[in-house]
Formats: structure tokens, sequence, C-alpha cells
């Protein structure tokens, strides 16, 4: 009889992308897990796109690789919007699947956020960087992570729809 040998803990994964959108728009795109293990990438990546200098117009957080968020990346939403408001940037969700969609109807943050509908497509960037939440312990990726996106596209949608 062989030993059992223990389960490695499933470390999820938080990838962003900074891209630029037309006429200082910043895209900031969000694939994974957004929750208390991964916010400080997620909160990174916000922070940089809200500082960035010359200063943005707008932050879009690109909400289509979002697999999943908990209430500590939602957290990590509200505070980067409240930071972005307070420097006169204005603020907005893309693209939120379903679970995003519920979490915010059934918190009510849909009321406080500008959500718009259609996925972003940013203007080709010189420069794209993307950041990278820990892989499991055994090295590999989080087997439900998407692949990195690829640093291309096109404009950025501007059809917002607010809620209120």
């Amino acid at each position: 009889m062989q030993p059992v040998q223990p389960v490695q803990p499933v470390q999820p994964v938080l990838r962003t992308a900074h891209r630029n959108g037309p006429e200082g728009v910043r895209v900031v795109e969000v694939a994974g897990d957004a929750d208390m293990d991964t916010t400080a990438p997620l909160r990174t990546a916000l922070h940089r796109a809200v500082g960035a200098r010359p200063a943005p117009v707008a932050v879009v957080v690109d909400c289509s690789g979002l697999e999943f968020c908990a209430a500590a990346g939602l957290n990590v939403l509200l505070r980067s919007r409240e930071a972005a408001l307070a420097a006169g940037v204005d603020f907005r969700l893309a693209a939120p699947r379903r679970q995003m969609r519920q979490l915010l109807r059934l918190t009510e943050t849909d009321r406080v956020f500008t959500v718009d509908r259609a996925r972003p497509t940013v203007v080709p960037a010189e420069h794209g960087t993307t950041a990278y939440a820990p892989p499991r312990r055994n090295g590999r990726p989080h087997p439900t992570a998407p692949p990195a996106p690829p640093v291309h596209g096109g404009t950025i949608a501007a059809d917002p729809v607010r809620r209120h």
C-alpha cells in the first residue's frame, strides 16, 4: 500500500494588465480570482492606473476575465474608485460576468459604480505590463486561469451604462 500524498492547496491566480485607451483612458484588464489572497496585486494594479502620469481621464477595469470576485476584491474596487474620484479620474467597470453582476446587485454597489456593458478594446500600446499572483506551490499556474492577454487591440468602447 502506497502512502497517501497530501493534497497541495490551490492558490488563486489573478492577472492584471495595463493598456492605453484613446484620449487618456487607462484600461486595467483583470483575469482570474479577486479574493482575499489576491487583493495585493489587484490593489497595486489599480493604484498604478489611477496614479499614472500623465494622469488618466478615466480608468476602466475590464472585468471580462474575472471569474470570481469576493467581498475583498469588491472592497479593493470600491477603495480604488474613491481614490480615482478624489484625483478627478473617472472610474468604471466593464463587461462584468454573471457572478460579478450578482455581487454588485446584492451589495447594491451597482448603484455606486458606472458599469459598461461591453468589454473595452484598447489602442496598440508600446508597453503592456502584466502582474501575476503567485502560482500553485508546484510551480504550475492555476488550472482554471485563462492565458495572459496579448498586448494589442483596437479602440475603447464608449457606451457606459450608468445605474442609479
